[in-house]
């Protein structure tokens, strides 16, 4: 074989091994060139992941890199966190991301990105996006492991210490001692167009001043040794925020209920300088829903926090993007209580952030902080049962619904010993929104039968929740507004159907309302708006039920305005034929034997008014009695029978006429409540004074005071 020949041979080799790893890498023609670690492994000397390729760490497992780990393409995870062990310098120049699954099981801490490395070297072109938790330190031991860990760190941040060099976290005043460096020596809210630096020079802030730290590099521009770099745009969580690269950031698992980010760089000087930070907000309270007759909704959790430590720390340029609260859970009863109470949870707090150093701290470039806001209140929706029908119909169940109040934010931000605090600017803070109330109380259940009245309407009372509150010194604060109020009583049950002999039942009452709009959270900047009401009418009575003694509507419940009365039921009273058994032979010896229909007079009903001494007027119409029917005679006529003793309080105007008014005169022995009642005698006579039929009209007054 020639020379040429095995030259040409050895390039031909050369060439398929490459296609075949390549091939390997990328798990096929048309992908990413991919590299996986499916368990941990370790790698001796310096490893990079090249611009246009991706490595996956699987499982869980941990990479150890012995020797510096730089990441120009994409460092991702499958299945498990991203867990870094690098014996040199962490750089990254593109994307790192791990996003969890949905639920990680209860046993799962939640971390996203975990690294141990030497030194850190985030560029500001870098992308580092996770929904877990996400660890850098340069010392294990610093690393949160177990959940009292976890829990522990959570609290220490949003805690306030006592530090020669540190800034954070938002602090409750109270929670400030009297004697501390930074806290706030008036509550004077600059107005609008005033700089984070007029509000350092009006004293409004007392800041002691710091030796500026060590910076990251030397006079030439080259790291120092030991120096830690964080640029870049961090997403963590699911913020509103659109991620860097079009990447898919999902909501935290469902077990993780608050989430971290450790900084903790030991003894190294920190540089944070073109770091963009937007964290998500806390996990929404649990949801009651259709499961109780007392519905409580759990309450929101707080956001995500942030904890840097280092021996000094420089800020420049930095946007720090804190989450809101997480909203408080909604409560929804059953809707077969009776009572039905719900309550919705309370508004979570805003993110926060504590940023500790041992030799110090300065801001060099702008810092810009957006707080989050205070979660919303849950919503509250009670839905009381619809009453049985019977005998009488049952009782319309209540509810009362309370929405819950917004989140605070009560806090104050404390800087001691920091270098530049005309840098900082501090946006708007918020309350959280107070919860809606929406009440509705079950309809009364019906009358059955005769006698049979309809059940009451339930009663509802809404309250919306309260709009979180808010403190603040050197920025601008404003309360949450006040939840909605919607009260919806059921209506009156319908009285039950009698007959023509039989009384029909009365009209269950309508359900009164009571709406209370949640009131605004208060503010230094501003109040929050109150809430509205959305519903306040009294639930309709129900109309009463047909008989012969008709039954009475039900009245309105009391709202605003007043629920309508029901209607009062038809008279079924049976209609008397002629009463006259003469059987006197006619004189006519006319042999047409055609005879003239009987009359049929319509008997009118009971009458019946009620009179409230002082407020009614006198006299008070009762009624009117009228001539009606069949095949009446011409000339035939009205009147109450001689015989008959009408009392004091009643008069009538019946007298040889087809119709005539019944009034109550107010003649009383004794101005009290009582009920007073008379048979009103009538007898109906043809045109030559002869008696057609008799009847009696019973009269019913019920006198209040």
């Amino acid at each position: 074989m020639t020379t040429v020949h095995k030259a040409s041979l050895g390039i031909i080799v050369a060439i398929l091994l490459g296609a075949g790893i390549w091939y390997w890498v990328n798990g096929g023609i048309g992908g990413v060139p991919t590299r996986v670690f499916e368990s941990d492994q370790t790698l001796e000397g310096d490893f990079s992941v090249p611009k246009g390729t991706k490595v996956v760490v699987k499982n869980g497992a941990t990479l150890t890199v012995n020797g510096d780990l730089w990441v120009q393409g994409l460092l991702t995870c499958d299945g498990g966190s991203l867990n870094l062990v690098v014996n040199g310098e962490f750089k990254v120049d593109r994307t790192v991301q791990c996003n969890r699954a949905d639920s990680v099981g209860r046993t799962d801490l939640g971390n996203g990105i975990v690294v141990v490395a030497k030194t850190f070297n985030i560029s500001k072109d870098a992308a580092v996006v996770s929904n877990g938790h996400v660890q850098l330190v340069t010392d294990a031991a610093k690393l949160v492991s177990t959940t009292e860990a976890l829990d522990q760190f959570y609290a220490d941040v949003g805690t306030y210490s006592n530090v020669k060099y540190g800034f954070g976290p938002f602090t409750p005043l109270e929670r400030v001692p009297a004697n501390a460096a930074g806290k706030p020596t008036s509550y004077v809210v600059p107005g609008n167009g005033r700089s984070a630096a007029w509000l350092t020079r009006s004293g409004l802030v007392t800041v002691a001043q710091a030796a500026e730290p060590e910076a990251a590099t030397d006079a030439a521009g080259n790291p120092v040794p030991g120096a830690v770099k964080i640029g870049g745009t961090w997403v963590i969580g699911n913020p509103a925020a659109k991620p860097p690269f079009n990447l898919s950031v999902p909501t935290p698992p469902a077990d993780i209920s608050k989430i971290i980010l450790n900084f903790d760089f030991g003894g190294d000087d920190v540089e944070i300088a073109d770091f963009e930070l937007t964290g998500p907000d806390g996990r929404k309270g649990t949801d009651d829903v259709n499961q109780s007759c007392t519905a409580k909704g759990g309450d929101g959790q707080d956001a995500m926090r942030l904890n840097v430590r280092a021996d000094s720390i420089t800020i420049r340029n930095v946007d720090l993007h804190l989450g809101n609260g997480g909203p408080g859970g909604d409560a929804v009863t059953k809707d077969d209580c009776d009572p039905a109470e719900a309550t919705g949870g309370k508004g979570g707090q805003g993110g926060n952030f504590k940023m500790v150093a041992s030799e110090g701290f300065a801001i060099t470039g702008e810092f810009n902080i957006f707080p989050g806001q205070g979660g919303q209140g849950g919503k509250a929706v009670a839905t009381g049962k619809i009453g049985e029908d019977g005998c009488d119909g049952s009782k319309g169940g209540d509810a009362t619904a309370t929405g819950g109040p917004g989140g605070d934010n009560k806090k104050v931000l404390v800087a001691q010993g920091v270098e530049g605090t005309d840098n900082i600017d501090i946006r708007e803070l918020r309350g959280g929104r107070g919860g809606d109330g929406e009440a509705n109380g079950g309809k009364g259940g019906d009358g059955s039968g005769p006698d049979c009245n309809g059940g009451p309407g339930g009663q509802a009372t809404a309250v919306g929740g309260k709009g979180g509150d808010t403190t603040c010194n050197r920025f601008p604060c404003v309360g949450g507004d006040g939840g909605d109020a919607s009260a919806k009583p059921g209506k009156g049950g319908t009285g039950g159907t009698g007959s023509p002999t039989e009384n029909g039942g009365s009209g269950g009452k309508g359900g009164d309302a009571s709406a209370t709009q949640g009131a605004g959270g208060t503010g230094k900047t501003a109040n929050g708006s109150n809430g509205q009401v959305k519903n306040f009418t009294g639930g309709d009575g129900g109309d009463g039920g047909d008989g012969c003694l008709s039954g009475n509507g039900g009245a309105g419940g009391s709202g605003e305005p007043n629920g309508q009365d029901g209607k009062e039921g038809k008279n079924l009273c049976v209609v008397i034929a002629n009463t006259n058994t003469s059987t006197q032979p006619p004189t006519n010896e006319n042999t047409n034997t055609q005879t003239t229909p009987e009359p049929k007079i319509t008997v009118p009903g009971p009458m019946s008014v009620e009179h409230r001494i002082g407020p009614t007027p006198c006299p008070t119409p009762i009624g009117t009695v009228k001539l009606e029917g069949q095949n009446i005679p011409e000339g035939a006529t009205l009147e109450v029978d001689p015989n008959d003793k009408a009392p004091a309080w009643l008069s009538h105007t019946l007298g040889k006429g087809t119709e005539s008014n019944v009034s109550f005169t107010c003649q009383l022995e004794q101005y009290v409540t009582q009920t007073l009642t008379h048979d009103l005698e009538v007898v109906v006579y043809d045109k030559d004074g002869k008696v057609i039929t008799t009847f009696t009209v019973p009269v019913t007054v019920n006198v209040k005071k």
